[in-house]
Parts: C-alpha cells; structure tokens; sequence
C-alpha cells in the first residue's frame, strides 16, 4: 500500500529538522546535524525527501554519485509512516535521476537485522555483493552490500 498523494522533491537546508527528527527516531547511531548540512549543500548530491500530503516531510534518502554508480549513504521513513512504500519510492526516484545523469548501477549498505529493508531491497531487485563482518560498532551487526542495476525492478 502507498501513501498518496506523496510527493517527493530535492532536500533543502529549511528540510533539516524535519530530516534530524526522522534519524533521531529511527537509528541508535545517528548522522551529526552538521554531516547532513553538508550533504544538502553538495549540488551534484541527490538528495530527496518524501513529504505528505498535509506537508509533513515522512522520509529522506541521501546519495551520490560517482562515476556510472549511484551509492546511497542514508535512507530512513517516519515511523509513523513506514510499510507504505514510501522508502521504496524514494529509492526509486534516487534511481530514475542518477539514469538520467549516467549511472547504471546502485549501491547500498544494510544492517543484517533490517529485515525489513532487506526484504524491499531484494524485492527491488538488489543482490548480496559482500559482507563487513561486525561492521557496526553500536551493536557488532553485520553489514550487508547490496547492489542493483538502475533502472530498479
């Protein structure tokens, strides 16, 4: 089930507490407000949140792209809005604009955990590439390398 309607558009510095909020609620380990400051201010980064219909930002990705590859560093839903493929879309639109300037593949690191994003990526059709053994330092989880080619299934 989606949320509709759901627009989603490129991040912007006044999105920055809306952004702060959704990581608070849903990592132990968090990004400082000043790493995602800076991401918003790199023009060639694609950056997007997922805003409501009532206005309310539900969810951010943050990616980049090097070379023909796109890498997604971070990607979080509201709780209050998640099982409402609003992450699956977001990805998807990360995807459709890196397509459009040259990348080919997609890349993203998730804790072994994350069953659920396991489950939305492998339906997006991302494959296992590696595994970083006791990658995470909050809690020794491991992290798992998926990628996908672009466009996404």
């Amino acid at each position: 089930m989606s949320l509709c309607p759901l627009n989603i558009r490129q991040a912007v510095q006044a999105d920055l507490s809306a952004i702060l909020d959704i990581e608070k609620l849903c990592r132990t380990v968090t990004w400082s407000p000043t790493s995602f400051a800076t991401e918003l201010s790199c023009a060639g980064n694609i950056n997007l949140v997922a805003q409501a219909g009532d206005g309310t930002v539900c969810g951010f990705v943050f990616s980049v792209i090097a070379a023909d590859e796109l890498e997604i560093h971070t990607i979080a839903v509201r709780p209050t809005f998640q099982r409402q493929g609003i992450a699956g879309h977001l990805l998807a639109a990360a995807a459709e604009t890196a397509f459009g300037r040259g990348a080919t593949i997609v890349h993203l690191e998730v804790r072994s955990k994350n069953t659920p994003a396991l489950n939305l990526y492998r339906k997006m059709g991302f494959e296992v590439r590696w595994i970083r053994k006791q990658y995470y330092s909050d809690d020794g989880d491991d992290a798992i390398v998926m990628s996908s080619d672009i466009p996404l299934l």
